[in-house]
């Protein structure tokens, strides 16, 4: 149908303290109804008979609050039955009471009413409504006399009767309008027009010209709010059982606190073309503060739950219409998948779930825009591309068998002839086959001597690649490279090559994809022990990265974490390399547990860096500047802009937050504090258990954390790399 109906009612005390004789409100109020489709006039007859039918006691309208529980039981079920078979929509906004004076409680109906309308539009657009009919209860309270003039001066209508009192009612009819108006204001994009206004009409729910729809609206509003009251921790499952069809369609039940994130999710997916990665990331943002349990959304379990539903509704449905478009708009989509995902892994942030979401979906998974994208791929290069993306993603996020299938369809391509471009793509899957094997670490006793094996086979091959892509480099040039350049350097670059190498510092023509490679080949070595080797190596690969302070930067924190293991397997005072290398990794910089604190929540990467220095106090590394007493201080600490409550957020819950927790630990025991030590090591294995697929790299870390969390003695007795004694750069 082409015209769906709104109905709207709402339960709660928005007025608080405001109306006389009124209390505060402290559990929730909320605005809701159902989104039918249908004209509003082809509903009321039938659906006003099932009313009258369900019980001889019923005094049309009803009102949930002054029915018996046995008659509004009766009328659920009534209402739920008619609801189902209308093919309707049960759509609710919860929010916490107001708290900010007069001013906020008396708008916070309007507010909320504009926001259902909002919401419920961007619903029926994806239904495939293109007119609404608006049908919302009219709200009138009365209020204390004083406040009267407040109240038209935030668009109330107040009204003062002669025996002094005066009431407010909202202007229903206008802001429904003006939201909906506002709505189609936004960009279409392809997901369909939005509906547009075809009428409202504004009746109190006490009057006898009230459309039942309303009244049904009146029943969901009560029962969810009730619900909510006596039940706050009750799960989205259990609280919507009685509103969810035979079919499995539940309501949507939504924290106003999500509402920015759920449009952010709607704006990104109507974009042209269609943003997938900005959208997953928003719908990855609010899993993870569900899986955190974190009440930024909203203290209501079922309504952090209930916004994660309607995300992935909204993104669901989404898909399903971009795999209908025609060739060329999926071929745009597809590109920009392309490009947005390549820009966000290289900023090495560590949220990958929502860039994980739109690869999946939108290019290697199996929904039909996936594969109608990969259908449409018919240049090499851009498929290559892309496969090697998802390899990236997957090698991220510890997921090794979508590593696996996507390092296949790389192969497949190379195999069928090779190209400039493709040759410097088979360079970076190379890099990344190596990770992959890298990211079967920790594994199980029997699988060490074979990955052993692999491992040096695959570095091996890897350097002979980059030094063959060199060769091919020079034979390209318009000129000899001539020798290494010696240039100037600060005292920290020059003490690391002395320390390492023995020489100073050589840096070659800027080569990332060598430089890459080398430093890959860098971090297996160190995973079989070799570390001498790791760090000349991982020095190799510095060379290449002489015009990219972000690149140094990364490069000196490997150095750093393999000296660190240096000093943990053989003790003695810290290796002559480790103190530039912190330097120049930018750890020292962060010596400041506040510093540390505050960098972390701007910028994610630099979790790495706050590893490296609790790392280094775990093992009693001396560096210039730490503090282990200070450090342990600030752990302690479990306020929202804590470290501990920074990495709990959503956005936080992956590699590296379980080695920040796990050293975190650590840290706190051997500064004897076994309490606050115990709640790190549990969030470290939270986010290891959350953190991954169900036979992922994360997963695997899991059984050693809980391990040192009940055992303050535990010493590793297995081979480097088994399950219980992880290689360098998780320990």
């Amino acid at each position: 149908m082409t015209t769906w109906t709104l109905f709207l009612d709402e339960s709660g005390k928005y007025e608080g303290e405001y109306v006389p004789g009124a209390t505060r409100e402290r559990h929730a109020v909320l605005a809701g109804g159902i989104l039918c489709p249908g004209a509003a006039i082809n509903l009321d007859s039938s659906w006003r008979q099932a009313i009258t039918r369900t019980s001889s006691t019923i005094v049309y309208p009803p009102h949930a609050v002054r029915l018996g529980a046995d008659v509004r039981a009766d009328l659920y079920r009534t209402a739920a039955r008619e609801i189902e078979a209308a093919g309707a929509i049960w759509i609710f906004i919860v929010d916490v009471p107001p708290t900010g004076g007069p001013e906020q409680e008396l708008v916070a109906y309007v507010r909320m009413l504009a926001d259902v309308v909002d919401l419920a539009g961007r619903i029926a657009a994806r239904e495939g409504a293109r007119s609404l009919d608006l049908r919302p209860a009219q709200r009138t309270v009365p209020i204390e006399p004083g406040l009267a003039e407040t109240a038209r001066t935030r668009g109330l209508a107040a009204r003062n009767w002669p025996d002094g009192s005066v009431t407010v009612r909202t202007l229903a009819e206008v802001e429904t309008r003006q939201s909906l108006d506002a709505l189609n204001r936004e960009t279409v994009g392809t997901l369909g027009t939005w509906p547009t206004f075809a009428s409202v009409q504004v009746f109190s729910a006490e009057s006898a010209q009230i459309h039942p729809g309303v009244a049904f609206a009146d029943l969901g509003c009560h029962y969810v709010y009730t619900k909510l009251r006596s039940h706050p921790d009750i799960s989205f499952d259990d609280l919507c059982a009685p509103l969810t069809t035979k079919a499995g369609r539940a309501p949507v039940l939504v924290a106003r606190g999500g509402l920015r994130a759920l449009r952010q999710v709607d704006r990104a997916l109507r974009e042209v073309p269609a943003d997938l990665v900005r959208a997953g990331r928003a719908i990855a943002m609010i899993a993870g503060d569900v899986e955190a349990n974190l009440t930024s959304i909203s203290p209501h379990r079922a309504l952090r739950e209930g916004t994660r539903h309607s995300a992935r509704y909204l993104w669901t449905s989404a898909i399903d219409v971009l795999g209908t478009l025609p060739d060329a708009k999926i071929s745009s989509i597809t590109l920009q998948l392309s490009a947005q995902s390549e820009v966000h892994l290289a900023l090495k942030a560590g949220d990958y779930e929502g860039t994980w979401r739109a690869l999946l979906d939108g290019w290697c998974g199996s929904t039909a825009l996936a594969e109608r994208a990969r259908e449409g791929v018919t240049n090499r290069e851009t498929a290559a591309v892309l496969w090697r993306i998802t390899l990236a993603c997957a090698n991220h996020r510890g997921d090794l068998v979508s590593a696996a299938h996507a390092q296949t369809e790389c192969e497949a391509i190379f195999s069928k002839g090779m190209s400039l471009a493709l040759l410097s793509e088979r360079l970076h899957v190379r890099n990344l086959a190596n990770v992959q094997l890298q990211n079967r670490l920790p594994a199980l006793t029997h699988e060490i001597a074979d990955l052993r094996l692999a491992l040096d086979r695959e570095a091996t091959a890897l350097i002979s690649a980059a030094d063959d892509a060199g060769m091919v480099v020079e034979l390209a040039a318009a000129s000899p490279l001539g020798p290494p350049v010696a240039l100037k350097h600060a005292a920290p670059e020059i003490a690391l090559w002395r320390a390492l190498v023995n020489t100073d510092p050589e840096f070659r023509a800027p080569d990332y994809d060598r430089g890459k490679a080398y430093g890959t080949a860098a971090r297996s070595r160190a995973f079989l022990g070799d570390l001498a080797s790791a760090a000349a190596l991982a020095l190799r690969a510095r060379s290449y990265f002489g015009d990219s302070p972000r690149d140094l930067h990364f490069n000196a924190a490997v150095i750093a974490r393999i000296e660190l293991e240096r000093f943990r397997l053989h003790g003695g005072p810290a290796a002559p390399a480790l103190v530039p290398a912190m330097t120049l990794s930018n750890a020292l910089k962060l010596r400041s547990p506040r510093a540390a604190v505050d960098l972390v929540r701007v910028d994610r990467m630099s979790r790495f860096l706050v590893d490296l220095l609790l790392r280094a106090l775990r093992l009693g590394a001396l560096l210039p500047g730490l503090s282990r007493e200070a450090w342990a201080i600030s752990l302690r600490k479990l306020g929202e802009d804590s470290l501990f409550g920074t990495l709990s957020r959503g956005e936080y819950r992956s590699h590296p937050s379980e080695l920040v927790a796990r050293h975190a630990g650590e840290v706190l025991r051997v500064s004897g504090d076994e309490a606050g030590a115990e709640r790190w090591f549990e969030l470290s294995a939270a986010l290891s258990e959350g953190g991954s697929p169900e036979d992922g790299t994360l997963r695997r870390f899991t059984p050693f954390t809980r391990r040192l969390a009940q055992d303050p003695n535990f010493t590793c007795h297995d081979l480097v790399g088994e399950i219980m004694n992880p290689p360098f750069e998780y320990r």
